[in-house]
């Protein structure tokens, strides 16, 4: 198999190691052993049977008819705090919707390739850590904080780690038949080799003035050398130092010119090492003088639109003048998953119909799209044809205006909200300010603090 495809292998298994389930019918889901509980698997009972754990199904804690949670049957089985957590999780607007996986590190559940490339590098970062003592630590920590090309400190880190192509390391790897140095023909190119013990190593250190001896201490490994002269360099000079790029740069000009020998057959003579260790020198200035751009200033903080300003339409028909106005709120408690929501129904400015209800929500965004849908089932109970709602969250307008944008943790009930809307003649939500939904805030809060539903 070849080092591509293995690492594309090893790259599927550690990414489909942090995916987790979004609950459908719940017939897929073992509920003792997968991550279906906001990524965790929760924790039964002590008294709670091990083979009635083991066969526990998430379906089997599903009201019938896709009606809700069987919260007695929740409660019976799952510590308190994990049976809460469930019961704040949304279950699908329709029962056929299946299980399914889903990527949680993007909003929309949908996996990129930015957070897929930043969780693989936390990931590596951590097993480096693990592998390395408290002075490599140390060296690391010094050497991402160096004002250097990123490619130096890309170049420093793979001869830390022994995983530049040298002949013996390609050898190691079945890649090549041979170990030798292309540049002085030695049996065995390994990186002290190169940056060391090469005669091209040895002019390149004798003609700069850092003062190295590249053969001594010979019994120390390339990785503790490496630590030995930048950590002497950066004590003497601290990190705006002259001598710690020079050094650098001499590193990277030793490998350009041996690059160029393999590659390119071209001779690595000191005259040759000398054009690629002028080229570093301008490049590393070109870098500093680039890496203070002018200011330009942040954007405003409002940058979004004004309230007023946005809106969805979620009925039938358009540009109908709204019978009545329901505000809507929620109100969460995040380290309890309670919840409460809220709404008032207004004629002419005046309210005529109100409903709060206390339930569990796994978000404040969750609370304010339970609210709406309430509301909404409301209308369509009382047969009303006009309505406008008014919301102070933009994100429920934005994601229930854009399915590509939306929250994958709401999904089912913003499914629910444009479902339910579709069937009204007129329906539109508007973004507003604070103060316009206030009656439904305080509605939303006291359900949540008292744990009661008032209507």
């Amino acid at each position: 198999m070849s080092l591509g495809r293995r690492g594309l292998l090893q790259a599927n298994q550690i990414l489909k190691m942090f995916c987790i389930w979004k609950v459908g019918d719940g017939t897929s889901i073992r509920a003792v052993s997968q991550p279906w509980v906001h990524g965790q698997i929760p924790k039964f009972r002590d008294n709670v049977n091990l083979g009635t754990a083991t066969t526990t199904r998430v379906a089997d804690l599903i009201l019938p008819n896709n009606q809700g949670w069987n919260t007695r049957m929740i409660h019976r089985f799952f510590i308190p705090h994990d049976a809460r957590m469930i019961q704040s999780m949304e279950l699908p607007y329709r029962p056929t919707e299946k299980d399914r996986f889903y990527w949680p590190l993007t909003r929309s559940g949908n996996y990129s390739t930015k957070s897929g490339y930043g969780l693989l590098l936390r990931h590596q970062q951590n097993e480096t850590y693990n592998m390395t003592t408290p002075i490599g630590s140390k060296f690391f920590r010094q050497l991402w904080g160096l004002n250097i090309m990123p490619k130096w400190k890309l170049f420093v880190w793979k001869i830390w780690h022994n995983c530049l192509a040298t002949s013996s390391n390609l050898l190691k790897r079945n890649i090549t038949t041979t170990s030798h140095c292309a540049t002085c023909l030695d049996d065995y190119e390994d990186d002290q080799h190169i940056f060391r013990f090469c005669p091209l190593a040895i002019e390149a250190w004798v003609a700069s003035d850092l003062q190295i001896n590249p053969s001594g201490p010979a019994d120390i490994s390339m990785a503790d050398w490496l630590e030995l002269w930048m950590d002497k360099f950066l004590k003497e000079d601290g990190f705006g130092g002259l001598r710690l790029p020079q050094f650098i740069g001499t590193l990277w000009a030793i490998w350009k010119a041996r690059n160029g020998q393999v590659f390119s057959h071209i001779r690595a003579t000191e005259e040759v090492y000398q054009c690629h260790l002028r080229e570093s020198h301008q490049q590393h200035v070109r870098f500093l003088r680039d890496d203070h751009p002018p200011f330009i200033p942040p954007p405003a903080p409002n940058y979004g639109p004004p309230p007023g300003l946005l809106s969805i339409k979620l009925g039938k028909l358009q540009g109908f003048h709204p019978d009545i106005i329901i505000q809507i709120d929620g109100s969460w408690d995040k380290s309890t998953g309670f919840g409460g929501v809220g709404w008032v129904a207004m004629r002419q400015s005046r309210p005529f119909r109100n409903k709060g209800e206390f339930l569990f929500a796994s978000s404040a965004l969750h609370t304010e799209a339970l609210a709406c849908l309430s509301a909404i089932k409301w209308v369509r109970s009382m047969n009303l044809a006009n309505v406008l709602i008014i919301t102070d969250s933009a994100l429920l307008v934005t994601f229930l205006g854009s399915k590509a944008r939306e929250d994958i943790t709401i999904h089912y009930t913003l499914d629910a909200i444009r479902t339910e809307a579709g069937e009204l003649p007129s329906c539109s939500l508007l973004k507003v300010n604070r103060d316009q939904v206030q009656m439904a805030h305080v509605l939303a809060l006291n359900c949540r603090k008292t744990r009661l539903s008032l209507e």
